[in-house]
């Protein structure tokens, strides 16, 4: 992409009724949709080597902030060039928040307005993700297309529970693009989507996240099943 090229990278190539097809511009090239994106949830797809990916014409992949913040460390992938030279992978990355992670660990976090206070799953030390420091994460380890923090309520939950977790990430989201506008050269064209997780039912959580215009919403997703630890 090129410094002239609008804010908004997605095209919407055709379209059926409610269904469509698009292309995704990023910076390691155009990936169109609906695509199927492999989890690299350590900066690896199981099995598979780069040149795997490569010759599977694998044009998007999925690497988890939570697992690889803990290891090997922000540092250590930026300093291999961020996660395209840590893998040798020449096409886009999704990085998610690590909230979804960090929210399995039900015995061992807590969460606040602040953030989410939590215990490594690997050696129990003490971390604490906030909307901010997702952001900063992420400009390390340099991905194409970054996420904002969200609360992940269980399933099922209350109404007035999913209500609370649903306005905790709209400020969050807030928080979050704040952060994301100065990061300058490092970030991505566009600012990150958020999630409006936080209730079973659709249009309550479209209903909610349409009274921030402005902001960028991903899909809506249910509320989450209870995952086995650090997923």
């Amino acid at each position: 992409m090129t410094a002239k090229e609008p804010p908004a990278h997605f095209q919407i190539t055709a379209q059926d009724g409610k269904t469509r097809c698009g292309v995704l511009k990023t910076r390691h090239g155009d990936v169109e949709t609906p695509v199927f994106m492999p989890v690299a949830t350590q900066g690896t797809i199981k099995a598979l080597g780069s040149d795997d990916i490569a010759a599977l014409g694998m044009k998007a992949i999925l690497a988890n902030s939570y697992h690889l913040g803990l290891r090997p460390g922000p540092e250590v992938v930026e300093a291999h060039g961020g996660l395209h030279g840590f893998m040798r992978y020449d096409g886009a990355i999704l990085t998610d928040s690590g909230g979804y992670q960090v929210f399995s660990l039900a015995d061992l976090r807590r969460v606040d307005d602040k953030g989410v206070l939590f215990k490594s799953h690997l050696d129990g030390s003490p971390k604490f993700l906030t909307p901010e420091n997702v952001i900063e994460l992420q400009a390390k380890l340099g991905s194409d297309m970054w996420t904002t923090l969200d609360e992940c309520p269980p399933y099922p939950a209350a109404d007035g529970e999913a209500k609370r977790a649903l306005e905790r990430t709209m400020r969050w989201t807030d928080r979050s693009i704040a952060t994301f506008k100065s990061e300058d050269a490092r970030r991505p064209p566009t600012s990150p989507p958020s999630a409006p997780t936080g209730s079973p039912s659709a249009a309550s959580r479209w209903a909610r996240a349409r009274r921030r215009p402005g902001t960028r919403w991903a899909t809506p997703s249910r509320p989450c099943p209870r995952p086995s630890r650090a997923t």
